[in-house]
């Protein structure tokens, strides 16, 4: 096996390692806000900003009250390269790491929740 064939197949390695352990991050938080937030589930509004704190922003929709949180872990990055015989290229990119959560009230009751988690 060429030498640039073995750093292209350790670089695939690892990047399945990586993108594996994000995945493992996103199931545990998703997990974590299941078990904070579905028992609020029917409870006063009141009750669910005691539990979780002040909305960031508060919108409404038709007639329902929707309370947004969010929450940045900061930036994310990683680098690449993908040698060859030839010509070695390479790249990086960066990305915000948060998770954004919805919670629906009407009236005056949590109805439900949906979030986006980004590792």
């Amino acid at each position: 096996m060429k030498v640039g064939r073995r750093v292209s197949v350790v670089c695939f390695l690892c990047a399945s390692l990586l993108i594996g352990c994000a995945h493992m991050q996103v199931q545990q938080r998703k997990n974590e806000l299941e078990r904070l937030l579905n028992p609020l589930i029917g409870k006063s509004k009141e009750e669910v900003v005691m539990a979780i704190g002040i909305p960031t922003n508060t919108r409404y929709l038709g007639d329902l009250e929707v309370y947004q949180y969010f929450q940045s872990y900061g930036t994310r990055g990683n680098v690449w390269i993908s040698p060859s015989e030839y010509v070695t290229t390479g790249g990086a990119r960066t990305w915000e790491s948060y998770d954004k959560i919805n919670i629906y009230i009407k009236e005056g009751l949590m109805v439900k929740w949906d979030g986006y988690i980004q590792r």
